[in-house]
């Protein structure tokens, strides 16, 4: 697998010596809205993987995020790469689901082929992925 299998959601590589940090976006397009920000932070001798809190790579990645990865020691470069794209591509390929409402009812969208249904809900709005 390589980076550009990701395809959307988009993917990119950035370096800030000495880490090389790669990120990947996980959007809704047909509503625009970016859902998740995925991000791997290698060291040269592991990496941490985990969502970026920011969406900006301002802020360290979170210890307590459920999703966050942290490399085995001792492994050899190609082995990282592997490991780390096997995450991003887990997570990129998670359902999207959605919920939107306003004060009254709510409507859920799931990108997993599941039917809609729709929520009762006190004005709040969540999006998870």
């Amino acid at each position: 697998m390589v980076i550009d299998d990701l395809g959307p959601p988009y993917c990119d590589v950035w370096t800030f010596a000495p880490e090389l940090i790669v990120t990947v976006t996980v959007a809704d397009p047909d509503h625009r809205l970016v859902l998740r920000t995925l991000r791997v932070d290698f060291d040269g001798r592991g990496f941490v993987a985990g969502n970026d809190p920011s969406h900006q790579m301002s802020d360290d990645l979170d210890p307590e995020d459920l999703d966050r990865l942290e490399s085995p020691p001792g492994l050899e470069p190609e082995d990282l790469a592997e490991l780390a794209m096997a995450w991003l591509r887990a997570q990129a390929d998670r359902p999207i689901d959605r919920q939107e409402w306003d004060a009254t009812a709510s409507s859920r969208r799931t990108r997993s082929g599941r039917k809609a249904s729709w929520l009762v809900s006190r004005g709040r709005r969540t999006v998870t992925a």
